[in-house]
């Protein structure tokens, strides 16, 4: 992969645009997998509230930070016809990405000149890290990119790297910081300690919180020191079955 420096330095008072993607196997407080799924009505409620409280931490931070507008997109997929974070929850700021029929977050919304930077929170682990809930797009499907395993997190940065915005902040277990160790640039916020795919850890929700806040603002305040990820040509794909996954039809 290539990585190409951003240049257009931004001041203080120029607009700075904010596309705030997330998933929610990454959450803060989260250690129960049936708070992300729809289907598990006793627990997805608690997921949705968390999902808000760690949402509203990162906005509140990009604006402090420098943001002038912050937008949010649902990349989960629970299952809920409707997005995962609620309206009444969410930081009223902050506005919502909707459209008319269904669309894919991960590229389906890139286009030049709309947003200034992406973040993304409450994100997973590649398949194969041992992360909570770890997978790729998929459980048990790996996929690479010039014979690099990724993640959903960097497939939202070279999205977004083939019209020059770059990917600042990244919320997720310990895993997930270890997937993107090559990515230094990155603000990044430990929400949890993995301890297999299905146990975790946890930190004090409030120091989390904390911290998100702190480094969503200081990731609008070095925009101009973020690097844009963007695929290197000619572009070789591919996918990897991790057993007991399959390939075979």
């Amino acid at each position: 992969t290539a990585v190409a420096t951003r240049t257009d330095a931004r001041t203080s008072k120029a607009a700075v645009r904010v596309l705030v993607y997330h998933d929610m196997e990454g959450l803060a407080g989260q250690d129960d997998w049936k708070t992300y799924l729809f289907s598990h009505p006793e627990k997805y409620p608690e997921g949705q509230k968390m999902l808000a409280a760690d949402l509203n931490a990162v906005i509140d931070g990009l604006f402090a930070g420098g943001a002038t507008q912050v937008d949010v997109v649902d990349a989960h997929g629970s299952g809920n016809p409707d997005p995962d974070v609620r309206r009444d929850l969410l930081d009223q700021r902050a506005k919502q990405v909707f459209r008319d029929k269904a669309f894919d977050p991960y590229v389906d919304l890139t286009a030049p000149d709309t947003y200034d930077a992406v973040v993304a929170v409450a994100m997973h682990a590649k398949t194969g890290s041992r992360g909570f809930a770890s997978h790729t797009i998929t459980l048990g499907m790996d996929m690479l990119i010039n014979g690099k395993s990724i993640t959903e997190s960097e497939i939202v940065a070279y999205s977004w790297g083939r019209v020059g915005v770059p990917l600042i902040f990244v919320s997720g277990d310990d895993r997930l910081q270890n997937d993107l160790k090559n990515l230094p640039w990155l603000e990044y916020v430990v929400t949890k300690k993995a301890t297999s795919s299905s146990t975790v850890e946890l930190r004090n929700v409030d120091s989390v919180h904390a911290e998100m806040k702190e480094k969503a603002a200081r990731a609008v305040q070095n925009l101009a020191k973020a690097k844009v990820m963007k695929v290197a040509e000619p572009l070789d794909a591919g996918l990897h079955a991790v057993p007991p996954a399959s390939l075979a039809s």
